[in-house]
């Protein structure tokens, strides 16, 4: 069971610390949120917060130079569907079905760190609360692009 939180104002906060660290990656930051003030959610506020912080990470480091990093929250019917969205290369195809196993690090993480279980322990945290998460890629854009979104049941539990 968790805490019920004005989810509203709670991820307004959260956005204000995640756009600080795309800044000093040298990226934009850009973000929308459309939700209405008052709307509760029965989450884990601490793991949410590591769901997004490592989704807006995973995007500064595939991200091009000077690019945008853009988190979109708004309320899809009972979800609240959280997105972060990147200008980087993209994930190869043959990896979509991986990115959220343990262990699994793609063919442009060879140049940047990390343990390759980021989106796997995502997954469990969104999964733990009802959700799901994915990724697509944009490939039709002028500039390439990832999108991680992340839906999560915002009903009484």
């Amino acid at each position: 069971v968790y805490d019920k939180i004005e989810i509203c104002s709670w991820i307004e906060n959260q956005v204000v610390s995640l756009g600080a660290g795309v800044q000093s990656a040298g990226l934009i930051f850009e973000s929308e949120i459309n939700l209405t003030k008052g709307t509760y959610a029965p989450i884990d506020s601490h793991g949410i917060r590591r769901v997004l912080s490592n989704l807006v990470s995973n995007a500064c480091k595939f991200s091009f130079a000077e690019s945008i990093v853009r988190l979109e929250v708004k309320q899809v019917e009972k979800d609240i569907r959280f997105c972060v969205e990147d200008q980087g290369e993209g994930i190869a195809e043959e990896h979509l079905n991986d990115v959220f196993t343990r262990s699994h690090r793609g063919s442009q993480s060879d140049l940047t760190e990390g343990s390759g279980l980021g989106l796997a322990i995502a997954k469990e945290i969104v999964e733990r609360h009802g959700g799901r998460i994915g990724v697509e890629n944009e490939w039709a854009r002028e500039a390439d692009s990832t999108s991680h979104c992340l839906l999560v049941d915002h009903r009484s539990r």
